[in-house]
């Protein structure tokens, strides 16, 4: 008898896991899809000189710099968590660590490349990944940024 509460525990436990993995999923691509509905014909992958296309600083862009970054990463980690295994979450692990450095490395240096003043005023007011910034209010008001 003990037994069997111990597994109905462990079922009801990986379904929670697998809900929250599927929440995660489908929240990701919904997020992937609307950066590229908000970019229209700025939309482009990966980085050309020869390209040139406006900056997107509206909608979802308003509060993450890299939105379909994030839905990627979102994807990623529901997946994670609905078929959890060691090789997923090194894949997984892998893929989000590549991507974040495609970020650093080669798109935001192109970005303040192709943009200047409005690409780095852009940074000091939204976070990489989520969040608006509070650092132009402290330079507002006279306060050192972090």
């Amino acid at each position: 008898m003990g037994r069997s509460n111990k597994f109905k525990f462990a079922v009801r436990h990986h379904s929670a896991e697998r809900g929250c993995g599927r929440r995660a999923d489908h929240g990701g691509a919904a997020v992937f899809l609307l950066s590229v509905l908000t970019m229209r014909d700025s939309w482009r992958a990966g980085v050309s000189e020869q390209e040139r296309t406006e900056l997107v600083t509206s909608g979802i862009y308003q509060i993450s710099r890299n939105p379909a970054f994030l839905g990627f990463d979102l994807v990623y980690i529901g997946i994670l968590l609905m078929f959890f295994n060691s090789a997923l979450l090194a894949a997984s692990a892998f893929a989000i660590g590549m991507l974040h450095l495609q970020i650093v490395k080669v798109e935001e240096p192109f970005l303040v490349s192709a943009f200047g003043t409005p690409y780095r005023e852009y940074q000091r007011q939204v976070n990489r990944y989520l969040g608006r910034s509070n650092r132009q209010m402290r330079f507002a008001n006279g306060q050192k940024g972090a």
